[in-house]
């Protein structure tokens, strides 16, 4: 299986092929919440793991990593990243 798959509950295998985008403040701990739209649209649960792209407002750099989304659909920032 290739890209990013996501696991229903009845146990089958969905790829997820749509891209969302937002505006995220950095929170404490290099923590970003997930608007809670975006997690109903797509009926994400916690412990789903994602690709994230960051794209800085700053510089017009870009850094892309995998994160878990945890039960309050916030991921955390590897540090590397920051």
């Amino acid at each position: 299986m290739k890209g990013p798959q996501k696991v229903e509950k009845g146990g089958v295998s969905m790829p997820l092929t749509k891209s969302e985008s937002f505006l995220a403040k950095l929170q404490k701990g290099n923590r970003i919440q997930v608007p809670v739209l975006i997690r109903w649209k797509h009926k994400l649960d916690s412990g789903e793991i994602f690709r994230v792209i960051v794209i800085s407002r700053r510089s017009d750099s870009s850094e892309e990593f995998y994160a878990r989304l945890n039960q309050g659909g916030i991921i955390t920032m590897p540090k590397i990243v920051i």
